[in-house]
């Protein structure tokens, strides 16, 4: 039984991969995910600081951040 649904934000641009990724938690039965995707970093702040999420997935090549220089 699953008892607390895992908040996890997606933060990526490449709709392809934003498809694959939904597809693979869709298929999860062993827990209950509720998936937000956004699209650009800021986005992702934004959702972050009004609610959080339990796991963040992020692309590191965004329209508005690349590579590392997203952490810093």
């Amino acid at each position: 039984m699953i008892d607390k649904q895992i908040k996890v934000l997606l933060i990526e641009d490449n709709p392809t991969d934003v498809r694959l990724i939904q597809k693979l938690v869709e298929e999860k039965s062993w827990a209950s995910f509720d998936l937000t995707c956004v699209d650009k970093l800021q986005a992702g702040l934004k959702h972050l600081s009004n609610g959080g999420a339990d796991i963040v997935l992020l692309d590191l090549d965004l329209p508005d951040s690349k590579g590392l220089g997203t952490f810093i």
